[in-house]
């Protein structure tokens, strides 16, 4: 007589009703579903500072941005728009042109870390 052959039924198959082990979960060994892992804490900004503003007056700093108003050396005309930018490490220069006497100054902002 020959054997039939024979098919898998539902107490054989994966994470079926047979007495098996139950699926394994997904995530790091040793952890408990539905908690999240510990968050690192993000390192502390180290605030810079501006030492001095160049042909410009410094308006305000925050510790990582410096707002101020570029200023004329030679007739003493003043911006009417501040200018933003991040403090630098060491010195930074933007050129300035004052529409009163039509000439073109560097404006030097200094940061420090």
């Amino acid at each position: 007589m020959a054997a039939a052959p024979k098919t898998p039924t539902d107490a054989s198959r994966p994470g079926g009703s047979g007495g098996g082990p139950p699926p394994l979960l997904s995530g790091p060994a040793g952890s408990v579903p539905g908690q999240s892992e510990p968050r690192r804490q993000q390192p502390e900004v180290r605030k810079r500072r501006v030492l001095c503003v160049k042909g410009g007056v410094n308006v305000s700093d925050d510790g990582q941005t410096v707002r101020f108003r570029k200023k004329c050396p030679k007739c003493g005309y003043e911006d009417t728009s501040m200018f933003s930018m991040p403090i630098p490490f060491g010195s930074m220069r933007v050129n300035f042109f004052c529409p009163k006497c039509k000439r073109s100054h560097p404006v030097e902002v200094q940061g420090m870390g």
